[in-house]
């Protein structure tokens, strides 16, 4: 067990007893973590069912067994999954784990997390596996209230990121940010070679200002663009 190290690690509320303590005052739901096998929820994401995780004893268990690292990908994804905000992981032991775990870690700063989020998702954003980097652009949407010149800088260069799916992500990212510079930003993107970008452009402009919007000349030029995803997104802007 790592033990010794775990309260450390820990960048929320860390139990004061070691995984060695919980495992001997409470043998019954040492075993129960230890035996937990993941399923697929409908997201395609693994989980594991049960309330009981969420208790301080079982999530030092649950980060313990993690930390480990002796099972297969998938069990190890749904371990992260299954640490709760308050005891989120910091950038330092995440980035050392596997791409998909280091996607599922992220998830801990949804709604915790100040300095040590902004550290976390400025890491994912300039992370080499595009799993990782599309979490942290989700994330970054939804935490308007976190920034640094980190944060800026690596949401700019996702507007250039070699994934429409991720360009597509950080568009939408600065239109719920709505930090002041968006609108200029994201213009570039009405002439994005895919059509997911281009759509998401359109649609966030109008977000950001529906009236400057309906009079920029580069996004009213794509009104014919057959594609439906820029179709849609007129749609949406026409109902704004």
């Amino acid at each position: 067990m790592m033990m010794a190290v775990l309260g450390l690690l820990l960048s929320g509320v860390a139990s004061a007893a070691s995984a060695e303590e919980v495992a001997a005052a409470r043998p019954e739901l040492a075993a129960h973590i230890r035996s937990l096998q993941p399923i697929k929820n409908r997201a395609g994401k693994y989980f594991f069912p049960g309330d009981a995780l969420v208790e301080p004893e079982a999530q030092v268990l649950i980060a313990d067994r993690l930390l480990e690292g002796r099972d297969d990908l998938a069990v190890r994804v749904a371990l992260a999954y299954a640490l709760t905000g308050d005891n989120r992981l910091p950038w330092r032991v995440i980035q050392a784990q596997e791409a998909p775990v280091r996607a599922a870690l992220l998830a801990g700063y949804k709604r915790k997390g100040t300095a040590d989020a902004v550290e976390a998702l400025a890491g994912g954003l300039s992370d080499e596996a595009q799993e990782v980097r599309f979490e942290a652009l989700r994330l970054l949407g939804r935490r308007p209230e976190l920034t640094s010149p980190a944060l800026t800088a690596g949401l700019m260069a996702s507007l250039k990121d070699p994934s429409a799916d991720l360009r597509s992500a950080a568009v939408r990212a600065l239109s719920w940010r709505k930090a002041s510079g968006s609108f200029d930003a994201i213009v570039p993107s009405l002439s994005d070679a895919d059509a997911k970008v281009r759509g998401a452009a359109v649609r966030a402009l109008g977000i950001l200002d529906t009236q400057r919007a309906h009079g920029l000349e580069a996004l009213m030029a794509l009104r014919d663009d057959p594609n439906p995803h820029v179709q849609r997104a007129f749609r949406s802007l026409r109902a704004d």
